[in-house]
């Protein structure tokens, strides 16, 4: 549950996010954000909080505000 409200808090501050499935099955979702090219977060999520992330991030509806980092 805290890495699913981590990865939410950083794709509505604008990280760039890369999803990808590994060798043996596990689900990551690799983010980077977007003035620091060095440095790059990789959490492992369960199937079902990333077809979640895809689902919320395909409707593309507006996620929550930058301003007050919220979740809409």
């Amino acid at each position: 549950a805290e890495e699913l409200q981590l990865v939410w808090h950083r794709i509505v501050s604008g990280d760039r996010i890369r999803m990808y499935c590994d060798y043996y099955g596990g689900h990551w979702i690799e983010l980077q954000p977007r003035w620091r090219f060095w440095s790059k977060v990789r959490v492992r999520l369960t199937a079902a909080e990333m077809f979640e992330i895809r689902a919320v991030l395909a409707e593309g509806r507006r996620i929550g505000s930058r301003r007050d980092n919220a979740i809409a």
